[in-house]
């Protein structure tokens, strides 16, 4: 690769936002899925709930555009995780996931921060929001007996409820073991 290649992808920052799940929830979370060739269970410190993905940001825009989303106003709210699924719904199955169970405080953050975005430039994907928290991700040679046995666990667990009271902005850079998150901003709730 080129110096101009190499700084230009060095220009670009990949970003996120999310919640948080609580570690304690996480192993819960995680105990669900099941050690098998294929599987690759999220880290614990890395799960959390997606509110908007955003892909490459230019590594100027960042901290002006973190400012921007901690200025959207919201108020704390819970959260209860239940079920599971797999993405895609046919064919073989590439992630494994816990669902979360409608809440209008989740909708009105999603939205709002949506709206905070475009104010700043940045595209929100079109498709309606589904809210899911990833636990893992297969590989090819991954058995259906593994998805199988997920899918038996989540449909068998107790719903979990977190209080919502604050959001990140996370960086994703790649590591030797998968992606690395790392808060580049807390956003806490206004109450």
């Amino acid at each position: 690769m080129s110096d101009a290649g190499a700084n230009a992808d060095a220009a670009l920052v990949r970003l996120f936002v999310a919640i948080d799940v609580p570690p304690e929830v996480q192993r819960r979370l995680l105990a669900l899925v099941p050690v098998a060739p294929g599987v690759r269970r999220v880290a614990v410190g890395q799960v959390h709930l997606t509110l908007h993905f955003l892909g490459a940001v230019a590594a100027a825009a960042v901290d002006p555009l973190a400012a921007g989303l901690g200025g959207v106003m919201w108020r704390g709210f819970p959260l209860v995780l239940a079920g599971g699924g797999r993405f895609p719904p046919r064919g073989p199955a590439a992630v494994l996931w816990v669902g979360v169970r409608e809440s209008r405080g989740l909708s009105d953050l999603h939205a709002a921060l949506g709206e905070a975005l475009v104010r700043h430039g940045e595209t929100v994907e079109p498709r309606p929001y589904l809210p899911h928290v990833t636990l893992a991700r297969l590989e090819r040679q991954a058995g259906r007996g593994a998805v199988e046995g997920f899918l038996r666990e989540a449909a068998e667990l107790e719903p979990l409820e977190v209080a919502v009271d604050r959001f990140h902005v996370y960086r994703s850079d790649r590591g030797p073991c998968g992606q690395v998150h790392t808060i580049v901003r807390s956003c806490l709730a206004a109450g």
